[in-house]
């Protein structure tokens, strides 16, 4: 019997890699030991120790991957993906490019050249110039002004070269605002005062003193239209009053014409308070000769006062009203016949 078992035992050690070494055997009784015991000990250590080594790579392995990022794992799939993307996106280019037709050359077309229209240099204002106010060479310049927008009253300096030394002097009848074109109609070439040169022909200038109360709180001002009060005491002793003018444009109060220029602005044209005249003044009237007659013996006779009229009385269709001379009332009235 032992001599059978040797051999066995002998092939199973030669058949054992050499990498792997046989575990120890467990300490055995000295009488346990034999042969047939040892043999068969050995190969089941064998085995429990191939088994033991390829779980121990198993497990080796699955520790490994779990150890990876994701992002490692997925990086094959995420470069196929992408290739794929990009093969399409250039397919489909191509495909509109061969669809598209050539576009033909943009040529490029000049801008027409602006053609300036033709102008002709006119004498302008170059600041306010009041009523009555003097040109000077200061006050008037050459400006370029489209010859399709010429009017016949315009000075050129075509026509006269030396409008500017001719026209100094010149007593403006109206105002002038910056930029506004000189006109023939709205100046005197006089030596005379300005005032003459303002009134309408066939009027006349007359002055009568006024108080503040007497004449609208003060807030007449030169072109306003007025109507004249006469307060006296009749004959039986008693105060009356009555209405001897209508429609009576008013020149000037104290030095100042218009509303604008050196004889015309108040002294703050910001002002408003700045053209109420707080203290008594002289308003001076335009008047025909008979109102002219009525006024100065009114003044004789009470006290006068100047009672503002709205705009709308003496405009009609944007033309003043003319004012006629109140005859009825210089051959009814009362103090006529005193």
């Amino acid at each position: 019997m032992l001599r059978r078992m040797k051999p066995i035992s002998l092939s199973l050690e030669d058949s054992i890699p050499e990498s792997v070494a046989p575990p120890e055997p467990l300490p055995q009784r000295e009488e346990e030991r034999s042969p047939y015991a040892t043999g068969a000990q050995l190969r089941i250590d064998l085995l429990r120790a191939e088994m033991q080594r390829s779980a121990g790579e198993e497990e080796a392995g699955a520790g490994f991957l779990s150890r990876l990022p994701l992002g490692m794992l997925m990086k094959p799939r995420l470069l196929l993906v992408v290739v794929a993307i990009v093969a399409g996106g250039l397919a489909a280019f191509l495909a509109v490019q061969r669809l598209q037709p050539a576009s033909a050359p943009v040529e490029e077309v000049a801008a027409p050249a602006i053609i300036a229209p033709p102008t002709a240099r006119v004498l302008v204002a170059t600041q306010d110039i009041g009523m009555g106010q003097r040109l000077s060479e200061s006050l008037v310049a050459w400006q370029e002004w489209p010859e399709t927008a010429l009017r016949p009253e315009y000075i050129t300096d075509t026509a006269t070269p030396e409008a500017i030394t001719d026209m100094s002097g010149a007593v403006a009848r109206y105002e002038f605002f910056p930029g506004e074109p000189i006109r023939r109609q709205k100046l005197v070439l006089a030596d005379q005062g300005y005032l003459s040169a303002v009134l309408e022909p066939g009027m006349r200038g007359v002055s009568v003193m006024v108080a503040p109360e007497a004449a609208s709180g003060g807030f007449i001002v030169p072109n306003d239209h007025v109507d004249i009060v006469l307060a006296r005491t009749n004959a039986n002793g008693l105060q009356v009053s009555e209405t001897i003018l209508r429609n009576v444009r008013v020149l000037a109060i104290d030095a100042r014409l218009g509303e604008t220029g050196t004889t015309g602005a108040p002294a703050d044209p910001a002002n408003p308070r700045a053209e109420i005249f707080a203290a008594p003044a002289l308003a001076t009237l335009e008047l025909n000769s008979a109102q002219a007659e009525v006024i100065v013996n009114a003044t004789a006779l009470g006290k006068l006062s100047l009672v503002l009229r709205s705009l709308s009385d003496f405009m009609e269709g944007g033309k003043l009203e003319t004012v006629s001379a109140n005859q009825a009332i210089r051959m009814t009235s009362p103090f006529w016949l005193k």
